[in-house]
């Protein structure tokens, strides 16, 4: 029934524009094989995304009429009253609210600045990859492994520390892999050249030396065969895997995380992350750990590029 259920939300929710592109008959998808397919195949093949999003849900909806709201009220904002009403504060609020964050124009030099210092902050030092990787979910920058807290499912009057497989660039595993999506992975080459190419005119530090986009392709290509197909991801059971997450004094039911990293690389990834806070009771022991086997392969994929090339991507 959880299954059930996870496929029919899955289908009101989201779903890439890429995959628009297979028209299949109802009666030739197995729900077995694929469910979600089953249940949206037929809504899918009826709407469309527009060509410059990955993806459209009920929040990017509602994402887009807020920032048409908010530009409108900026740009009717009256500052010749001296004596402003609480509307025209409230524009004025707005105003500089869209300014400092949505006004890209006007702040594309100061962006620049602020993703070089990260950058260089994040690959000019001596850190090991699980510390660059820490910093990369410090900054909210997509790594190979990605980090959140929230309750836990088998007991939702506790939050605890998750850790998942990272996001890639153009969602799904299989949009990596099935021949069906070459024509999008050629497009995402070029995005990230394009990306690059802009970045480096406004003053951004990019390498001359490597093809970019095919560098991130042929890298995201690697740990996408390590990930859990859609389907598999719906199933909630194999993915909450609990793990004791730093060493204890008393037994404890859980395997111990360091059989997927070594106790030092995960000192290191917390510390990464600001997360130095030691557990000290039965509530705060675990981590659930949604791919263990992903995770574990992370540092063996890594570890078969070159260092440049994974200090480009």
């Amino acid at each position: 029934m959880d299954a059930l259920n996870i496929g029919l939300l899955s289908g009101l929710s989201l779903y890439s524009a890429a995959k628009q592109n297979s028209v299949k008959k109802e009666k030739d998808i197995n729900p077995k094989g694929d469910f979600f397919e089953y249940v949206n195949n037929d809504w899918l093949n009826k709407h469309t995304i527009s060509p410059d999003r990955s993806e459209y849900s009920l929040s990017t909806i509602m994402s887009d009429k807020t920032l048409k709201h908010l530009h409108k009220i900026s740009l009717s904002s009256n500052n010749k009253s001296k004596k402003k009403t609480i509307l025209q504060k409230y524009k004025f609020i707005c105003k500089t609210l869209y300014d400092s964050y949505c006004n890209h124009k006007n702040h594309i030099s100061q962006s620049v600045k602020e993703i070089n210092n990260i950058l260089t902050n994040i690959i000019t030092t001596n850190d090991n990859y699980i510390q660059i990787i820490g910093k990369c979910i410090r900054y909210q920058i997509s790594s190979p492994i990605s980090w959140y807290v929230s309750s836990d499912s088998k007991n939702t009057k506790i939050n605890i520390s998750h850790i998942d497989e990272g996001n890639l660039g153009i969602g799904e595993r299989e949009h990596y892999l099935d021949s069906e999506f070459d024509n999008l992975r050629k497009h995402y080459v070029k995005m990230i050249n394009n990306i690059a190419k802009e970045f480096k005119k406004k003053g951004g530090k990019t390498p001359s030396d490597i093809n970019i986009g095919e560098n991130v392709l042929k890298i995201e290509k690697q740990f996408a065969k390590k990930m859990y197909t859609a389907v598999e991801r719906q199933d909630t059971l194999k993915s909450y895997n609990p793990y004791q997450y730093c060493l204890h004094h008393t037994k404890s039911p859980f395997p111990n995380i360091n059989t997927l990293f070594n106790q030092s690389e995960w000192n290191s990834f917390w510390d990464s992350i600001y997360f130095k806070k030691k557990p000290n009771n039965e509530k705060n022991k675990k981590v659930i750990v949604t791919h263990p086997a992903y995770i574990k392969n992370v540092p063996v994929i890594i570890k078969n590029f070159s260092e440049k090339g994974m200090n480009y991507y």
